[in-house]
């Protein structure tokens, strides 16, 4: 009898340890960005090249995201997001990026797993740099800067998270945050709306 309770007293600690470290992956995940994309109507490109004919161009209604791997990542990166060389180099293995237009206004989101922390950390602090007016906060392993200020009959919204090797920047210029609320609601983020 004392070897049964002896079993079980093991295999439920195992089943609680294996529990925690299954919840214990962090907010910004690539499923469940996906997913809240999905939920707020966006529809999946099937690679970079058909994103990037969507991406900025703002002639119709358009909601679409794509998600990378490798060189296709890096290229995300370098071609999308850091088009300017405003930000340092950084080696990129995967990325999420989403992209919408319509009347309410535009916006992106983009979500890169980097390499290294230290990399991942440095465009986070070189990207929420220019915000003014911004809150920063930090919850378990979450930093995060957030920013919503009104631009005549605009919101200006400037979102950037990171978690370990993680970084998201969600952006808006619209009339109505609902879409962005509701990503950010979704995901459990800290938002300033």
């Amino acid at each position: 009898m004392k070897l049964f309770k002896k079993a079980v007293s093991i295999v439920l600690l195992l089943s609680v340890v294996f529990t925690l470290s299954a919840c214990s992956g962090g907010r910004l995940k690539q499923d469940s960005v996906v997913k809240a994309l999905e939920n707020q109507d966006f529809e999946e490109c099937d690679d970079y090249n058909e994103f990037s004919e969507i991406y900025g161009r703002m002639t119709k209604e358009n909601a679409a995201y794509v998600k990378l791997t490798d060189k296709k990542a890096q290229k995300a990166y370098d071609k999308l997001f850091n088009r300017l060389n405003k930000y340092p180099s950084a080696d990129v293995t995967d990325a999420t990026c989403a992209f919408f237009y319509g009347k309410n206004g535009y916006g992106y989101v983009f979500l890169f797993k980097f390499e290294d922390e230290n990399k991942a950390e440095k465009v986070y602090k070189k990207f929420v740099k220019s915000l003014n007016d911004a809150d920063d906060g930090e919850e378990k392993s979450l930093i995060y800067t957030v920013s919503d200020s009104k631009k005549g009959t605009k919101h200006i919204v400037t979102n950037a998270y990171l978690e370990k090797t993680q970084l998201m920047i969600v952006y808006g210029s619209v009339k109505d945050t609902d879409i962005l609320e509701d990503f950010t609601d979704e995901l459990k983020l800290p938002s300033d709306f």
